[in-house]
């Protein structure tokens, strides 16, 4: 059962994926798109893949699949999980620099395993997200943004509590 459900998360988070850009793609949307790394640390984060797509002139959606495992004295902990943000922009000047906010969503499977017990499950948070980035387009020809951001999430299911991450990101943008 557990098996099963792990599957199907992440079966889920894969057709958000591509569901997006599919339909971004198919004029639904108005953005250069941009994919790229998310690392960072805090809550839940790890390594995350991202996608961005415009919505509008100043809005976005970014779309994230992340995963981390850990191993320390006598524990093991690893999760995958998918994560969606609807984010405002902000442009700060001329020169490439914009700040963005907005909410945010994740769902995912976790397991940990300590001596000789262990647990697993589907965790659901939900949260919101502050950051800077720049966009080297702007001011030359180089199609990279990078940004920093803090995303405060708490959990509804799996995770019952509260915490936060701080990203960096490097994002090649077409």
């Amino acid at each position: 059962m557990k098996n099963t459900i792990k599957y199907l998360t992440i079966a889920a988070g894969a057709v958000v994926l591509v569901l997006i850009p599919i339909s971004a793609k198919a004029g639904l949307f108005d953005y250069e798109d941009t994919i790229g790394l998310r690392v960072g640390g805090g809550y839940m984060t790890g390594a995350e893949i991202s996608y961005q797509t415009g919505i509008e002139d100043e809005n976005r959606l970014e779309l994230g699949v992340s995963f981390r495992s850990y191993s320390g004295y006598s524990y093991n902990t690893s999760y995958i999980g998918a994560v969606g943000s609807y984010q405002w922009i902000w442009e700060m000047n001329d020169n490439g620099f914009n700040w963005y906010a907005g909410p945010c969503a994740g769902v995912g499977y976790w397991s940990w395993k300590y001596k000789k017990s262990n647990d697993s499950g589907i965790f659901i948070d939900a949260g919101g997200v502050i950051g800077i980035e720049y966009d080297f387009s702007v001011s030359g020809d180089v199609p990279w943004v990078v940004s920093l951001d803090f995303r405060p999430m708490v959990g509804l299911s799996g995770y019952s509590d509260f915490g936060w991450g701080i990203g960096i990101a490097g994002r090649y943008k077409f």
